[in-house]
């Protein structure tokens, strides 16, 4: 788990922010992770409460369960501390996140907001497992599709693209037969973004396997994919 350090103590007392009507202070009210991978794990900071009057918290409430708050004790005096350490559980997150942890005290019906952000995204190791195929810096999670029946006769599939470099990635099609429809969006996919390749195959041909072209500035790759007429 990586742990973030608040202010230290000799700047806490002078940087303080007053919350409404309660009757503590603290020292900021957002935390903001920064840009983090996701395979790294759980990440942590703390956050600094004083109380201006006896005091109590009475609960530190996530809005979702990717997020936990817990305090270093449950009561405090006039000038006391008490720490409000927040976790964050990126698994399965992607691009900025924004939760918020409700702070309520027994002096005021009004909570303490603190806003927890990051920005998740997959270091080389985790994109490769779950983008297998590589074209050009850009990783794709299959390179054969499976379309599906859809309501309106048509056949569905998509391919899901992860940008592995810093830098946007242009990506095109060439080569398509005249009854697939094949978007890419977006075209420009921008640095440790997402895209999705998808396929719409139009009804009446004869089953079989069709194929196109993926292109990227640096690679190429055939994508194919098998449909079904009715």
């Amino acid at each position: 788990m990586t742990t973030f350090r608040s202010k230290s103590a000799s700047i806490l007392a002078a940087s303080m922010i007053c919350v409404g009507a309660n009757a503590f202070h603290i020292d900021r009210t957002v935390i903001d992770f920064g840009r983090i991978f996701e395979e790294d794990g759980i990440v942590s900071d703390t956050v600094a409460l004083v109380a201006d009057t006896d005091e109590a918290i009475l609960s530190a409430r996530p809005q979702c369960a990717c997020v936990k708050a817990g305090y270093s004790r449950h009561t405090a005096s006039p000038g006391d501390t008490i720490d409000i350490t927040v976790t964050f559980n990126p698994d399965r997150y992607f691009g900025p996140v924004e939760k918020n942890v409700l702070i309520r005290t027994s002096g005021s019906e009004e909570p303490i907001k603190l806003v927890v952000r990051a920005d998740v995204t997959m270091g080389d190791s985790l994109a490769a497992a779950r983008y297998p195929v590589e074209v050009g810096g850009l990783r794709l999670d299959r390179d054969s599709i499976v379309l599906r029946d859809n309501t309106s006769g048509f056949h569905y599939g998509a391919v899901r693209c992860y940008n592995n470099t810093d830098d946007t990635i242009a990506v095109r099609i060439a080569g398509a037969p005249a009854a697939a429809d094949i978007k890419v969006y977006p075209p420009l996919v921008p640095p440790r973004g997402k895209a999705t390749v998808a396929v719409k195959h139009h009804p009446g041909l004869p089953s079989g396997a069709d194929t196109c072209l993926l292109l990227t500035p640096r690679s190429a790759h055939r994508l194919s994919w098998e449909h079904q007429s009715n």
